[in-house]
């Protein structure tokens, strides 16, 4: 526990040292420092003496730090008792009162009862409390009525009498005749034809005729004609010449 003496004099100082020995003590001698450090320190408990040598006195330390919200616990401490000062520091936000010089069992059972509360409240803080949403009625949107806007009344204009204006009888305007653009014919490329490619005819042979062979001219020869011998009848025997004679054998050519 940490506990927070605002005291000027070094002899309370010490004497609540040895009484808090097991604590955290920090002390300031004057009010503004103690303010000004405040929240740094985070004390859990406040010992605050009413009537210091600064500028701010006690209470008013007291006072400013209720402005700004702590709630740490408040004991105001003095030296000179008088019947009132009680109620005035409980109405400038102390908690409690004690007076000088400072009753050790007191300051016992005051640091005792104040661990206790601060074990007590660091448990309470570590238990997660689930979170429930409160329930909040559906606000269902109002229809908007439609307002009418109100109508404008507006005063009737002064009649001017008209004068009258010479018509001219307008120019006929003669519009340029519509230039269609020309739609470009697509141009088929031609087909090229494929023809058959011929049959192939096969060549055929020409007889060649051998060269006739040149025959030398010869004079025909004449056979040899040996005389015909004469047949002799076996059965006449004739001594007569043939009737042939020899002119009357035919030369076969």
């Amino acid at each position: 526990m940490r506990i927070l003496y605002v005291e000027d004099n070094p002899a309370n100082v010490s004497l609540v040292k040895r009484v808090a020995r097991e604590h955290e003590l920090v002390n300031y001698i004057d009010g503004e420092d103690a303010l000004r450090n405040f929240a740094k320190d985070n004390p859990d408990l406040v010992l605050m003496d009413i009537q210091l040598s600064g500028r701010l006195s006690g209470l008013d330390v007291v006072r400013e730090l209720r402005q700004q919200g702590y709630t740490v616990p408040i004991i105001a401490v003095t030296a000179y008792a008088m019947i009132g000062d009680r109620e005035r520091c409980l109405a400038a936000g102390c908690d409690d009162y004690m007076a000088k010089p400072l009753p050790i069992p007191d300051l016992i059972r005051l640091f005792e009862r104040r661990k206790q509360e601060v074990a007590d409240l660091a448990v309470a803080t570590s238990v997660v409390v689930p979170f429930v949403a409160p329930s909040v009625p559906e606000v269902k949107p109002e229809t908007p009525v439609p307002t009418t806007p109100p109508i404008p009344v507006v005063p009737p204009a002064p009649t001017i009498p008209e004068t009258p204006v010479p018509t001219t009888p307008p120019t006929p305007v003669v519009l340029p005749a519509p230039t269609i653009p020309e739609t470009p014919v697509p141009t088929t490329p031609p087909i090229p034809v494929v023809l058959p490619a011929p049959p192939t005819i096969p060549e055929t042979p020409v007889p060649t005729t051998p060269p006739t062979p040149v025959v030398p001219s010869v004079a025909p020869s004449v056979p040899e004609v040996k005389p015909e011998t004469p047949a002799v009848s076996e059965d006449k025997p004739s001594d007569t010449p043939n009737e042939k004679g020899a002119d009357d054998i035919k030369v076969k050519l």
